[in-house]
């Protein structure tokens, strides 16, 4: 098995799209298989212009960790 932290970021035109791949196949099946693997994943989903595509790696760290600094600040919900 494979251990380590893997980094993957890709551009869709809206969440519509990338929920509607996410649900055939053959995604919806690899994702089954491996939600044991996956279950620390971290999603987060912002916007950008197409013509500040590809974005830096170094941004999208920025924004996974604003993202997780805005999580920790938010009441948790029950």
């Amino acid at each position: 098995m494979l251990k380590g932290t893997f980094w993957t970021y890709s551009a869709w035109t809206d969440k519509a799209a990338i929920y509607a791949y996410a649900g055939a196949e053959p995604h919806k099946s690899t994702v089954r298989r491996k939600r044991k693997v996956m279950r620390e994943a971290t999603f987060v989903f912002f916007t950008a212009p197409v013509d500040e595509l590809p974005v830096s790696w170094d941004e999208v760290r920025r924004r996974i960790a604003e993202e997780r600094e805005s999580a920790q600040r938010r009441p948790e919900s029950h």
